[in-house]
């Protein structure tokens, strides 16, 4: 998980339930970029990561938008970049894995010839 976020003394009520769905939105990132490191993935698989990812990146804006009238405006949107930034990361990754799968399948195995 992120850091401890620091907020004002009289942090609102609103600005910690932004800070619930940004940390929500950190923890299923998180756990699928786990699953990608650990669990072989179909191209299937990989794309719906993909997916999901693409959709936390609104989710982040969303919440932002959402929110974006709290006093604590600053310190969430320290906190989703950090998020964003996870989810680039991922993302390049997923994108590194379709590319790899995509010339392993553009690159058949060399024909094995009588004799050899």
């Amino acid at each position: 998980m992120s850091n401890v976020m620091a907020f004002p003394a009289q942090a609102s009520a609103s600005a910690l339930m932004a800070v619930n769905r940004l940390d929500d939105i950190w923890e299923t990132v998180e756990s699928f970029s786990l699953q990608l490191q650990y669990e072989p993935a179909t191209l299937a698989e990989m794309m719906r990561v993909l997916r999901i990812l693409n959709t936390a990146k609104s989710c982040v804006r969303i919440v932002l938008l959402d929110f974006k009238d709290d006093p604590a405006i600053e310190q969430l949107v320290d906190h989703s970049r950090e998020i964003t930034g996870m989810i680039d990361e991922a993302r390049e990754k997923v994108a590194s894995l379709i590319e790899a799968s995509h010339d392993r399948a553009a690159c058949p195995a060399p024909i094995k010839r009588l004799g050899d």
